[in-house]
């Protein structure tokens, strides 16, 4: 018998990875450092890290009070991997990882291998071939991507302990788009939808950036929804054309119809400037990339000097979270990751959990 997914709400985190390139060292650094910081002091971590990384890995576990709880593991030379752990295997509730059979970003799914050999985990066959980002386990529903293509039986399969429910929208969202725009100036270009393929029916590639597994409400499974139109109310931004809050309902109803209880919470969209380049990419804001550690939610946000409008995001969600009986341990700084279309649940993967 397959054994079940790890679920994203159900108890504390007891071991988790992550993995650390020279490059995410120099370009995250700040985001990396708060995400060690945040995470549960007794949790083991198993840190992937680059040798260029290793010496400044050392001294930001040592900032987060961790040395003794961390184990730092040398990834192979030349090996070209991103910050986003999370993607490319699955763990199941009894430690045994699934690596998907087919990964095309960076060497990610190389790195996903070298990982569960170092750790000396179990490994299955997976299921279906779709990544953790487009995973989110709750309770008795597995949510994932209506675009895996995956047929209805393997999707029983995928989980049999569980409502596995393929989610997304009845007609195609828009798909990634450059254009020319007056925004901020004439003569600039905007991307919009970013990582959105044609024929994709989710309004983000991932659905962990606009979902998160939220408690119970009795025994019903709750799960938080991104709002983009409370998101630029919040904001005090513009309902923008392009925010497609249509399809962001409509995932929310589909959960309803299966029986989950849904609260939908602010979601902007933002974007990130390359003024050398006259150039603006809109994504987004991943509100709902979170981290539940028991009773305690480690919540991403996002304000900071060039995005003062952000704090009441952040506020709205920090009172929202609360007022469903969590405590906050808030992860400032996560603009950094936002920006490269990620958050604290794409770079940690959770290995294991034990009862809160």
């Amino acid at each position: 018998m397959t054994a079940p997914l790890l679920d994203d709400c159900a108890g504390r985190i007891a071991r988790a990875a992550v993995a650390i390139s020279g490059f995410s060292a120099d370009t995250f650094s700040q985001a990396i450092r708060n995400v060690l910081t945040a995470l549960p002091e007794d949790a083991q971590l198993e840190v992937f890290a680059e040798f260029a990384a290793q010496d400044r890995l050392l001294e930001w576990l040592e900032q987060a009070g961790r040395p003794t709880r961390s184990t730092i593991h040398s990834t192979p030379d030349g090996l070209n991997f991103s910050l986003w752990l999370q993607d490319a295997l699955l763990i199941r509730r009894d430690g045994t990882a699934e690596i998907s059979p087919a990964f095309d970003r960076y060497d990610d799914l190389n790195l996903a291998r070298h990982v569960v050999g170092a750790l000396d985990l179990p490994v299955a066959e997976a299921a279906i071939p779709v990544d953790g980002g487009n995973v989110i386990t709750h309770g008795r529903f597995a949510v994932l991507s209506a675009d895996s293509g995956v047929e209805v039986e393997a999707c029983r399969q995928f989980d049999p302990s569980r409502t596995v429910l393929p989610i997304g929208t009845s007609a195609p969202c828009a798909s990634e788009e450059t254009r020319a725009t007056d925004r901020p100036m004439p003569g600039w270009r905007e991307t919009l939808n970013y990582l959105s393929k044609a024929s994709t029916h989710q309004p983000i590639f991932h659905l962990d950036h606009m979902i998160a597994a939220a408690g119970h409400n009795g025994g019903t499974p709750r799960f938080l929804v991104g709002c983009p139109r409370s998101g630029a109310e919040t904001a005090e931004h513009p309902m923008w054309p392009h925010a497609q809050p249509e399809a962001f309902d409509e995932i929310a109803q589909v959960l309803r119809d299966h029986g989950a209880d849904v609260i939908r919470n602010p979601q902007p969209l933002a974007w990130v400037d390359r003024p050398e380049q006259s150039y603006r990419r809109w994504f987004h804001l991943p509100v709902n990339n979170v981290l539940i550690d028991g009773s305690t939610v480690l919540l991403p946000c996002f304000a900071n000097e060039s995005w003062p409008e952000l704090a009441a995001v952040d506020e709205a969600n920090t009172a929202l979270w609360q007022g469903l009986g969590f405590d906050v341990a808030p992860i400032p700084g996560m603009m950094q990751l936002a920006e490269a279309m990620g958050g604290p649940r794409c770079m940690v993967k959770v290995l294991e959990r034990t009862p809160a």
